[in-house]
């Protein structure tokens, strides 16, 4: 493990795209360039 994350924070009220297809979106990207999904870390936020 290393001493680098990505903090991501989704704001669930905010665009059109479910938050499934962004994390997934998210995902390929980290995997193209071999970032640790162990690094990774999405914050759906709960309230307006």
């Amino acid at each position: 493990m290393t001493n680098r994350g990505y903090l991501f924070i989704f704001n669930q009220a905010a665009g059109n795209r479910k938050k499934n297809d962004t994390s997934q979106l998210i995902i390929n990207v980290a995997d193209q360039y071999s970032i640790s999904k162990e690094d990774l870390f999405l914050v759906y936020s709960t309230s307006i």
